[in-house]
């Protein structure tokens, strides 16, 4: 305890100091254990409300971390709250922020970066808010496992926390990170690394009111477009709790019951300090670590959402969490154990519809055994036949969930992702555009620049502009075929395959075309080119992942500046160096 209070510096700052912390790219957010921005308007305002009140408000904890940047241990909400009154995102009072208050926030009102909002709240009043004094502590120096011991103890006794909250919440364990992954991956909150700018977290908190810009509409996520789960059950987690379900009955092979006290121990958790429960919730938790460690995370987390995806695809309504368990748990059955896949989407809802209707899913908080395996086997009988023995396909690769992930990150991380109609040229000749796809070729390069070991993704079949969606429509007679994901446009390469006999021999042309290539490049690292079906949109992903070296192609360096691929200079080549030691 000495050792850390000697490490713990405590100090008060003001508003205005922290937000040009903020400003200045010094505060940092680890997503492994950080709960979801959901804070209401009501909410945000009441805390603006005791600051203007000069009330006391707790304290904030950081970790002094590498890189002069602040982790936030304890805060996130508040700060955000904070920082976007100061950015006229949400008034106080009925009335926004006066940006010419502070020099920073004038300079970027100047440079439109910031627009002012009316009315403005009285100069004085912004005055006294970001003169308060906040009371703040770091630590200094902290490895990791501090830090997660730290963020642990202060959230898992929360009043505020949801039950599924307090079983997240500073978990790094293989079983609470893949419920996370999951859920992020579904809800569209994701990022490309766990570690991210608090200025980054405005784009993928979840607006449970639907008013924010710039955010994740409760209302737009597939649990609540469904109605399976409300907007409020977002909020508290019962996404991740359901996930966790899901994730245990596969593993289990449908051992247990549904129940709260055994989703605890599946994160070696007890709602009691009885011996028994204790004991219990080590072993459960050892059982689905070692269940987990056989079937292999990553492969898990893709079985899961090809079934997901197929559900979404087949656009079936399911009003409750238990429909979608045992409904999911069936078509996983049958898809991974008894190697079937759908034949006809058509026969495959209206069986699937027939087995709701037959199903007799208790109501409460537990749900037996038995009741739910007997669920889960109707489900499998009565869809069996309108499925068919898999053929295995690998052109058949459909990842709708995970390309909108991408497509949705990509505007934040320019530098990791990017983006491209196709290959051939949008007019009458319509003929294969070689310096196209030596672009992508030098965008591989670049994006194999950004540092050592990491990873990187260009979709060919988006187009990232009405007008070149609207020329794609045009040329291949596809009006109205294009799905609008984030103001992108997945136009597909169906178009440009029209033009070969099918789209393996389309897919044949590319990959000859990127082996030849690779010749060119030095120290590449790993760069897979996947197909991949998007409903019935037919994409092309290149995978990038980084080698120990600054990557050349052609005997030129390049590098990603936002979304832009450039040639790096000289000089530009040293910094580079710099990434990868």
């Amino acid at each position: 305890m000495i050792q850390i209070q000697s490490r713990l510096a405590i100090s008060g700052e003001s508003i205005q100091e922290l937000y040009n912390w903020f400003i200045n790219e010094i505060l940092i957010v680890n997503r492994r254990y950080q709960r979801k921005l959901v804070w209401t308007y009501d909410e945000k305002e009441k805390l603006i409300d005791t600051i203007f009140n000069s009330y006391p408000i707790p304290l904030f904890l950081f970790a002094e971390v590498e890189n002069g940047k602040n982790e936030i241990i304890d805060g996130m909400q508040r700060l955000s709250s904070i920082f976007h009154f100061i950015e006229n995102k949400f008034s106080f009072n009925g009335k926004y922020f006066d940006l010419e208050t502070l020099a920073t926030t004038k300079s970027l009102c100047d440079q439109n970066i910031l627009i002012q909002k009316e009315p403005k709240l009285e100069r004085d009043i912004c005055a006294k808010i970001v003169n308060y004094k906040l009371a703040i502590s770091i630590y200094k120096n902290s490895e990791e496992e501090l830090i997660n011991d730290v963020f642990s103890r202060i959230n898992s006794s929360g009043k505020k926390l949801s039950r599924q909250e307090i079983r997240q919440v500073g978990s790094d364990e293989n079983f609470a990170d893949l419920v996370r992954v999951i859920s992020e991956k579904i809800r569209g909150d994701i990022s490309h690394q766990d570690i991210i700018l608090l200025n980054k977290m405005q784009t993928i908190s979840i607006d449970i009111e639907d008013g924010t810009q710039n955010s994740i509409k409760a209302s737009s996520i597939y649990w609540c477009e469904k109605s399976i789960l409300s907007k409020n059950d977002i909020r508290d987690g019962e996404d991740e709790a359901l996930i966790a379900n899901i994730l245990a009955t596969i593993l289990t092979k449908m051992k247990y019951r549904i129940a709260n006290d055994e989703l605890d121990f599946y994160y070696g958790k007890s709602k009691t300090s009885n011996p028994n429960d204790i004991k219990k919730a080590d072993e459960r938790k050892l059982e689905i670590d070692i269940l987990l460690s056989s079937y292999g995370k990553e492969k898990l987390c893709n079985d899961f959402l090809k079934i997901f995806d197929l559900i979404k695809i087949l656009n079936i309504n399911l009003s409750s969490k238990r429909h979608f368990l045992a409904i999911f748990v069936a078509i996983y059955n049958l898809y991974f154990y008894k190697n079937k896949e759908v034949d006809s989407h058509e026969i495959f809802v209206k069986s699937l519809y027939s087995s709701i209707d037959k199903l007799e899913t208790t109501q409460g908080g537990v749900w037996a055994r038995d009741n739910m395996a007997e669920s889960i086997g109707i489900i499998e009988k009565l869809i069996i036949d309108s499925m068919k023995d898999s053929e295995k396909q690998v052109i058949n690769n459909e990842k709708i969930t995970e390309i909108e992930n991408f497509i949705s990150i990509s505007s934040t991380e320019s530098l990791y992702y990017d983006l491209k109609q196709g290959f051939h040229n949008l007019d009458e000749k319509n003929d294969f555009n070689e310096n196209m796809f030596i672009k992508v070729m030098k965008t591989i390069c670049a994006i194999s620049n950004n540092g050592k070991n990491e990873k990187g993704i260009i979709i060919i079949g988006v187009a990232d502009t009405s007008s070149d969606k609207d020329k794609i429509e045009e040329i291949y007679n596809m009006k109205n075929k294009s799905k609008k994901v984030n103001n992108i446009y997945i136009s597909g390469l169906n178009g440009e395959i029209s033009k070969y006999a099918s789209f393996e021999d389309y897919y044949k042309k590319i990959a000859d075309l990127f082996e030849k290539q690779k010749t060119k490049f030095v120290n590449l690292g790993k760069c897979l080119l996947e197909p991949v079906d998007y409903y019935d949109r037919h994409l092309l992903v290149f995978r990038i992942e980084s080698s120990n070296n600054v990557c050349s192609y052609d005997n030129k360096v390049f590098y990603r500046s936002g979304p832009q691929t450039s040639e790096a200079n000289v000089m530009k080549v040293i910094e580079l160096t710099e990434r990868f030691k």
